[in-house]
C-alpha cells in the first residue's frame, strides 16, 4: 500500500459503498475502514464486534454480515 493512495481515490466514488469489517481482524487493520469509509462520500462501516477477517471463526458473525450485505444490495440495486 505504500505505492497506493486510497483515501484519494475514494473521495471519487459517489455511489453507496458498504464495509463490513471485524474489530478484531488479525489480517486487515480495522481502523483501515474506518478510515476508509471517513473518504467515502456515501459509505457505511457495519462493525461486527470481536470478529475475525472473514468471519469465519463464529456463524452468527458470518451471519450477521451476509445479513447487512444483502440489507445493502436490496436497498441500492
Amino acid at each position: 500500500m505504500e505505492n497506493f493512495y486510497p483515501f484519494e481515490e475514494l473521495k471519487k466514488i459517489n455511489i453507496p459503498t458498504l464495509i463490513v469489517h471485524g474489530d478484531a481482524d488479525t489480517h486487515v487493520p480495522y481502523d483501515d475502514s474506518k478510515n476508509y469509509v471517513r473518504n467515502l462520500k456515501n459509505g457505511k462501516l457495519i462493525t461486527i464486534k470481536s470478529s475475525e477477517h472473514g468471519f469465519h471463526d463464529s456463524e452468527k458473525d458470518s451471519h450477521k454480515a451476509n445479513q447487512e450485505t444483502l440489507k445493502f444490495f436490496l436497498k441500492y440495486l
